[in-house]
């Protein structure tokens, strides 16, 4: 047998006993629970904490820090059906700061000591580590054992990471907030375009910003604006989104029929022919009106008005989100 086969070997046996581990901890999601359907409930039910809380805890259970969580640094990010994981050796931008935020509103909301110190981990390996480019501040896209495989700088990536950041520290990871005021900073000095009211979407490592940009990049900056706010009071943040807000819902979807387009060109003309070629990105750009996106941009436009509502401003957004709620699913003749 060679060193390889030995290693190969001692592989599969690791993974043997960590899914041992997992069954003893009743972490494993058996047949019979991925086959369950249960009746869906009441709508006073699905209104009430009580559930939100119950499916949260559920939500959880599969992502559990006891799973999740990589000792060596970060979090695993792939995993099967019953919850094995199946790649240990590739990590992602956007997985690592999707992961913090989950863990952080569960810190928030279930009191468990457990996801706060999974989100420091996190919060900790995310701004410190094999993620983030040393040479131009931002961070690589993906790692495969440990190493870069893309560093390209995409806005979509750094509004996660600015998300996680604010969701880290409202949960009560101190440490997050440095490395959430850095992130707003090389976003502003990098990819926020001021004549146009919006960030870029794409640069180079050496920050030589690309003339394609996206609505989806600016929807997740708001999300993270918004977080942002919430996370520390700043007016700045809640101003930037509602800035971003108008010029996507008035501006960009205005000459669109009302329908937020996901392409532009660097003066904001809609790409209608738009064709991604990058097979990578098609699940981070889309074709045509995402009917999800529409429904996101109403969420948005509410909680923008119930953080403005107390003063007084001009609320041109719940116009618009009749509209996009509506858009949301159905699109008219």
């Amino acid at each position: 047998m060679t060193l390889l086969d030995h290693a190969r070997a001692q592989e599969r046996d690791d993974a043997a006993a960590k899914h041992q581990n997992d069954e003893k901890h009743g972490l494993l999601i058996t047949k019979k629970d991925a086959k369950a359907k249960p009746p869906c409930p009441p709508t006073k039910k699905l209104r009430s904490q009580a559930f939100i809380l119950d499916q949260m805890r559920h939500s959880m259970k599969f992502f559990s820090p006891e799973r999740a969580v990589d000792e060596s640094g970060g979090y695993f990010h792939f995993f099967s059906e019953d919850g094995t994981i199946f790649d240990q050796d590739t990590k992602v931008l956007v997985t690592q700061a999707r992961f913090i935020f989950s863990l952080a509103v569960a810190a928030e909301h279930l009191k468990d000591p457990k996801y706060l110190k999974a989100v420091e981990h996190g919060v900790s390996w995310l701004a410190t580590g094999p993620l983030r480019n040393k040479e131009n501040g931002a961070y690589h896209w993906a790692l495969k054992d440990g190493k870069p495989t893309s560093s390209k700088i995409f806005t979509y990536g750094l509004a996660q990471c600015l998300l996680a950041y604010a969701a880290a520290l409202r949960a009560g990871c101190k440490m997050a907030q440095p490395f959430l005021n850095e992130t707003w900073e090389t976003l502003e000095k990098h990819l926020f375009v001021e004549r146009d009211g919006l960030y870029a979407e794409e640069a180079s490592s050496d920050w030589k910003v690309d003339e394609y940009r996206s609505e989806s990049g600016n929807l997740h900056m708001t999300e993270a604006l918004i977080a942002c706010y919430e996370a520390t009071s700043d007016q700045k943040y809640l101003d930037r989104a509602l800035l971003v807000a108008d010029k996507i819902c008035n501006r960009a979807a205005g000459q669109t029929q009302g329908l937020v387009w996901e392409h532009f060109d660097e003066h904001w003309t809609p790409q209608l022919d738009f064709d991604n070629d990058n097979e990578a990105l098609k699940i981070f750009r889309p074709w045509g009106f995402q009917p999800g996106h529409q429904v996101e941009w109403a969420r948005f436009l509410l909680t923008i008005d119930r953080h403005c509502k107390a003063a007084g401003q001009a609320r041109w957004w719940l116009a618009v989100w009749k509209s996009s709620s509506e858009l949301g699913y159905r699109r008219p003749s």
